[in-house]
């Protein structure tokens, strides 16, 4: 099995940005009754990983700049909270999703960088079954 490529980065980046828009926008009234402390680490941890895996498939990809890249997904969570704080069920403006969503992109920068450091493990001698 190879590593994924930029096309397979940028297609997983595109899909999860898709389960973003889908997330963000149902109504709260649609998603799982939680305790609030419950609920509130689920979606702080949904926020993070979500974005933090966008930002890192988007940065593999090399589709654009970094900052390019900070930036439309920042601006992404910002219109999507604020679409939020205009739904009439459920739904509000919260300021700790977009420090979430802010954490997981930079979270996921060096992260994105240093996963070039990596050896590919053809360079070890390890080869899959189906490469024999």
């Amino acid at each position: 099995m190879h590593a994924p490529g930029p096309i397979q980065y940028r297609w997983m980046a595109w899909a999860t940005v898709a389960a973003i828009l889908v997330l963000s926008l149902v109504p709260g009234t649609s998603l799982p009754k939680l305790s609030w402390d419950a609920l509130l680490g689920i979606d702080k941890l949904g926020h993070f990983l979500l974005y933090g895996f966008a930002a890192f498939c988007y940065f593999r990809a090399r589709l654009a700049g970094p900052l390019h890249i900070v930036a439309g997904l920042f601006l992404l969570g910002l219109l999507l909270e604020m679409c939020q704080g205009t739904m009439p069920r459920g739904r509000s403006f919260d300021p700790l999703d977009l420090l979430a969503n802010a954490a997981g992109i930079a979270f996921a920068w060096p992260l994105s960088i240093s996963s070039d450091k990596l050896p590919n493990r053809r360079d070890h001698g390890i080869h899959d079954d189906d490469d024999s």
